[in-house]
């Protein structure tokens, strides 16, 4: 055979070829010599893609003003230029494919990401710089490299009822394989160092990152450390500061991460300690605190801010108003989301209470915002079905040092300077 084409085709001719590609636009132009004998044909010639749009099923990221130059010489394919925009960043490429007649044989590609953005998966957004290394076979194929996250930010509001159903729907799930790429080994390390964020409903922490991607892009396993030594997180309506968390990713088939967590918080003169460790199937907790109080209390505090005596001594008045708050939670996460989104309120909460201090109980509202950079934190807490107000304000000046500032329910004033240190 001795056939030649030359001319233009339209990018969105790729999407019938694989479902890889899942939206192309723009043109392509080649010209190709096809020759030789019918079972073995050599291919020469090029093809130049200029200012095209390409988006990956995979990755969910679309490759813009893309350029992109390939030649054939008929034992290669050579990817001489491959240049775009990528989440708002770069990534350029070279390769080569050893071919014979049309079979591929071998192939090797080397990728550089500059400042790229991932939104993936939901709710978070990541800015990496990396390099990557696709080479091997169709039979047998790899993907490593190194990849830095320069930042991070995962903001999305979490329900905890949703949060559970969803990790035992993972449990028995099936995921459909990737064509082609699916069965391609992983070998990536993964690194962040700072400006790695959990920021949502729940908490507010600055994590660094150390993990290596294993496995294939069909099931992907994770191997490495996941840190925090600082932040807050809410458990049981009360904003516990982190003095350590951890997640250590070391199960050898599928992610599933072994936490470990210390925090503490101050309940009226009461300092807790909360160490919570395990998995996310099944973990232990431990509640202690000073002055030494039963779990029984302890958890008696956290719930409704009283213990477990005062509680059964106050029941009969605030029974009908916890009953209410139960039913009523899913409205109020739907509040507190809606809230969150118009004016971004960092925590929203109805829930019942009893002063000591003024003997009345009732319904109270508590409303948190992060401000200057998180360094300042202020609560606002009002009853309903009272006139009582408390406000909290919280200013960090580092990592270990921070001051309190408090206004309590019968308008009395009161500050503290506290620091905090940790003993390995």
């Amino acid at each position: 055979i001795n056939i030649f084409v030359n001319g233009e085709a339209e990018l969105i001719l790729l999407a019938m070829f694989t479902p890889e590609i899942r939206y192309s636009k723009g043109k392509s132009f080649l010209a190709f010599l096809i020759s030789g004998d019918v079972a073995n044909p050599a291919v020469r010639g090029g093809l130049v893609i200029q200012d095209g749009t390409i988006r990956s099923e995979t990755l969910h990221q679309t490759l813009t003003k893309a350029s992109i130059s390939i030649f054939f010489n008929g034992r290669e394919i050579i990817l001489e230029t491959l240049k775009g925009s990528l989440g708002g960043g770069t990534i350029s490429g070279t390769g080569k494919m050893e071919i014979e007649g049309l079979d591929i044989k071998k192939f090797g590609l080397i990728m550089e990401i500059s400042n790229a953005l991932f939104r993936y998966p939901s709710g978070m957004v990541t800015q990496i710089d990396g390099t990557l290394v696709f080479q091997g076979t169709p039979e047998n194929k790899s993907l490593r490299g190194e990849i830095i996250m320069k930042k991070a930010v995962y903001e999305k509001k979490i329900k905890i009822r949703s949060l559970i159903l969803e990790i035992q729907r993972r449990r028995v799930r099936v995921e459909k394989p990737i064509p082609f790429f699916g069965n391609t080994s992983l070998n990536v390390h993964i690194e962040g160092r700072k400006n790695i964020w959990i920021n949502n409903n729940l908490a507010q922490i600055p994590l660094t990152v150390d993990l290596i991607l294993k496995g294939s892009i069909d099931h992907p396993l994770l191997f490495g450390r996941i840190e925090a030594l600082d932040g807050t997180f809410v458990f049981g309506g009360n904003p516990f500061k982190v003095v350590s968390a951890t997640a250590d990713f070391i199960s050898t088939d599928r992610i599933k991460p072994v936490i470990d967590i210390h925090a503490t918080t101050d309940i009226r003169d009461n300092h807790i300690d909360l160490k919570l460790s395990g998995t996310t199937e099944r973990f232990d907790l431990l509640l202690s605190s000073d002055p030494p109080l039963s779990e029984t209390d302890i958890i008696a505090l956290l719930t409704v801010g009283q213990t477990a005596a005062e509680v059964a001594e106050t029941m009969k008045d605030i029974g009908a108003l916890e009953a209410t708050a139960f039913i009523t939670a899913p409205i109020q996460e739907k509040l507190e989301s809606a809230l969150h989104n118009l004016m971004k309120i960092d925590r929203f909460q109805v829930e019942p209470y009893f002063s000591d201090s003024t003997s009345s109980g009732g319904a109270r509202l508590t409303v948190g915002k992060r401000l200057l950079n998180n360094k300042l934190y202020v609560t606002y807490t009002a009853g309903i079905t009272s006139v009582e107000e408390l406000i909290k304000l919280e200013y960090f000046l580092s990592r270990n040092i921070y001051i309190v500032g408090e206004r309590d329910e019968q308008g009395r004033i009161s500050g503290d300077i506290r620091f905090r240190f940790r003993f390995k």
